[in-house]
């Protein structure tokens, strides 16, 4: 999309931007193996006979994690729902 707002036609746009999406899933890859790796072959928790109650403030700080996660995945999907919405408003020629 930045490449298209540079000026470049689609098509050398696309040839442009194809590396950068391949980098960016084999990265993905890459780590999704490795954690996959690590989470096999980590030491087994330990069990404890003992309940306990859950701490007071690990709710909410669970909670807020939750929140975060998801702006980070729709943050992005809006940013771009507004660009397409209010093109006709952004100056891409400077």
């Amino acid at each position: 999309m930045w490449f298209l707002l540079d000026g470049r036609s689609p098509v050398d746009a696309i040839h442009a931007g194809t590396p950068i999406v391949v980098a960016t899933i084999g990265g993905m890859v890459v780590t999704l193996i490795l954690g996959l790796f690590l989470q096999r072959y980590r030491k087994p928790d330990v069990i404890e006979v003992e309940t306990y109650a859950e701490p007071v403030g690990s709710r909410r700080k669970g909670m807020i994690v939750h929140v975060i996660t998801l702006a980070m995945f729709i943050v992005p999907f809006l940013t771009i729902i507004l660009g397409i919405l209010l093109k006709s408003v952004i100056d891409a020629d400077s």
